[in-house]
């Protein structure tokens, strides 16, 4: 009763691939109506190509070595539709230790595709923004140093003309200024 009222993809295949049991989350998943006899079915017919590669280089390999196998996968609806799923599997040994069936378990993880899919597109717009105000910082910098290069050149000659005539009044009328005056010039 738990297995066939989990909102999570439960299903069991024999060692040949051939499904043998698929409780009601998962033929919804799919696309199976209640009824629909599933005996004609393989693992890889509720796979997209990439994902069912994966499922059998992968994952019934390492299951059968090490007793489960977990990873990112993908269902595909009868509409074609892929859903994005965690999946586990288990290999069921007999009495003698040989294989005689697989389960699996997967969650359906369309949202958490798509909430990091956002939080990338986030991240590139902000990488974008960041690389704008960059931009656009280097280009004021650039303006900046361009008008203190411009303002201290303007301000050169008039700067040595101050220099110049203070010069010239400490030493010419150095007698007539009082202290303040000396200091002032």
């Amino acid at each position: 009763a738990i297995v066939e009222n989990t909102s999570d993809f439960v299903g069991i295949a024999t060692e040949d691939q051939q499904i043998v049991y698929l409780n009601a989350a998962g033929r919804k998943m799919i696309g199976l109506d209640e009824a629909q006899d599933i005996r004609g079915y393989k693992i890889g017919d509720f796979h997209p190509d990439w994902a069912y590669k994966k499922i059998s280089g992968e994952g019934l390999p390492v299951a059968k070595r090490d007793g489960s196998w977990s990873g990112e996968t993908a269902f595909i609806t009868r509409s074609g539709r892929e859903i994005p799923v965690s999946q586990v599997l288990l290999p069921h040994r007999r009495a003698d230790g040989q294989i005689h069936l697989f389960s699996t378990v997967a969650r359906d993880i369309s949202g958490q595709k798509k909430a990091e899919e956002e939080i990338r597109e986030l991240n590139e717009q902000l990488e974008r923004r960041v690389q704008l105000r960059t931009e656009e910082l280097e280009m004021l910098n650039k303006e900046l140093e361009t008008f203190s290069y411009s303002v201290s050149h303007d301000l050169r000659a008039p700067v040595r003309a101050i220099q110049g005539f203070s010069e010239a009044l400490a030493e010419d009328f150095h007698a007539c200024l009082k202290p303040d005056g000396m200091e002032y010039v």
